[in-house]
């Protein structure tokens, strides 16, 4: 009954996909003992009177009476959790909500499984953080990704930098503004220099001394230092998962030949 109580003061419901938590039943808990049909009977008239009164002060009378059968169908109705039948198809027993990978995939061969391997497995300790915080998992990666150092300086920059269409992107940025999560600012850059000039636009080689080009400034506000709590705890728990077959030498030295891959790579791109 405490969930109807939100109704009368909140003036807008999302659904999430996923529950955040659920209840289950214990055999021999202190909710299954002492059960009868008197005792459920008058478990029902006392419920159903709340029910009764509370629909009868946020409805109309017009559309009470639209819904008098709803109301009354309670006092019928028995729960039904536990009882879903995996059979139909979109069923899910609960606590296997989550994302997961294909089987066949987490076990292939090549440079794009491994890239899978290692995108599954740090969703799997992001979406709790998406659901915690009513937000998708591509806002959390958004938000993971701005916080790591970056030199990004516009939107056609982030979308290669977190491989968002420009739709996604959009759609992302607009929730975690709307959250007050982050905030955008469209500056104008005097370009100072020839150089710079030149670097803007390459086939022009006169100097734009006193033009001014955009630049994206994307700034993480307070609302989002819980976000970034549980990331750097996730960020961690996602290292910890991929290292922990391997000995302290080995991480090191894993460390170490990581570094020289990656100087390798920067040297070409």
């Amino acid at each position: 009954m405490f969930n109807l109580e939100y109704i009368r003061h909140a003036s807008s419901f999302y659904a999430l996909g996923v529950p955040i938590y659920y209840y289950v039943k214990t055999k021999g808990s202190l909710a299954s003992q002492g059960l009868s049909l008197t005792k459920t009977i008058n478990m029902k008239k006392m419920v159903f009177a709340y029910y009764h009164n509370f629909y009868k002060s946020i409805l109309t009378e017009e559309d009470y009476e639209k819904n008098r059968l709803q109301v009354y169908k309670f006092l019928l109705d028995a729960a039904s959790d536990g009882m879903a039948s995996l059979v139909l198809p979109g069923t899910k027993k609960l606590g296997d909500e989550r994302t997961s990978a294909c089987s066949i995939d987490v076990e292939g061969d090549g440079i794009l499984m491994d890239e899978y391997r290692d995108r599954k497995l740090l969703d799997r300790y992001l979406e709790p953080i998406a659901l915690k915080n009513d937000l998708q998992l591509q806002d959390i990666r958004l938000v993971m990704y701005l916080s790591q150092p970056h030199r990004i300086s516009s939107r056609k920059e982030l979308m290669d930098y977190t491989n968002m269409t420009k739709n996604t992107l959009s759609a992302s940025l607009q929730r975690l503004i709307s959250k007050g999560i982050m905030k955008i600012e469209e500056l104008k850059v005097p370009i100072q220099t020839e150089i710079q000039a030149a670097q803007q636009d390459s086939a022009k080689k006169t100097s734009r001394r006193g033009k001014t080009v955009r630049k994206l400034e994307i700034t993480l506000l307070p609302a989002a230092d819980s976000i970034l709590k549980s990331l750097s705890v996730a960020e961690n728990d996602y290292e910890q998962a991929r290292y922990a077959d391997l000995t302290d030498e080995e991480i090191v030295q894993y460390a170490y030949l990581n570094s020289k891959i990656k100087q390798s790579i920067q040297k070409i791109l």
